[in-house]
């Protein structure tokens, strides 16, 4: 009954997630970039810190220096920090203690084929010929990773080897 629980939270996380970045493209006109990068082309920041303002983390938004990487010294403070909405249950449940966790399991996939082309300027809904319905947005993922870190996305090519997650009976998905 637990991880039935979990699963269930699991999937509502992840609608928070896919609404979260539906509020962003209605402010914006496009979705969020998988990430954003300097003048250089060198990456800085995760889509999942993009919507934070979306998931009632305004005041975290708003410490983060969007102008230095993800990692630069300012930026490493906030690591540690767990995002609820980014932490799926049966991972935090499988801690020592119930310890609250700064990783996520939760990811998008990159590529040109698919909602998230990489750095570019995000997509319009309209961009979408076959419907949202039928569009991954968000996927859990085996492998957790740092939930600031624009690196560590899925592509096409990793989406089958890495897509998973703690739970017995599958793992979730937001189109």
């Amino acid at each position: 009954g637990r991880e039935a629980w979990r699963r269930a939270n699991c999937a509502v996380k992840l609608k928070m997630i896919a609404v979260a970045t539906q509020a962003y493209c209605d402010e914006n006109g496009v979705l969020p970039p998988a990430y954003t990068v300097d003048e250089a082309g060198r990456p800085l920041h995760s889509w999942r810190v993009l919507i934070l303002p979306h998931l009632e983390s305004s005041p975290l938004y708003r410490e983060i220096r969007l102008d230095e990487p993800w990692d630069s010294e300012w930026n490493s403070r906030f690591h540690s920090l767990p995002v609820s909405p980014f932490a799926c249950p049966s991972r935090v449940a499988a801690l020592p203690n119930g310890a609250p966790i700064a990783e996520t399991t939760y990811s998008v996939v990159v590529g040109d084929a698919t909602a998230f082309p990489g750095a570019e300027k995000g997509k319009k809904w309209e961009d979408f010929a076959d419907g949202l319905a039928k569009t991954l947005c968000v996927v859990e993922r085996k492998t957790p990773v740092c939930w600031m870190d624009p690196t560590q996305e899925l592509t096409l090519e990793t989406l089958a080897a890495e897509v998973g997650s703690g739970h017995k009976t599958g793992f979730n998905a937001a189109f």
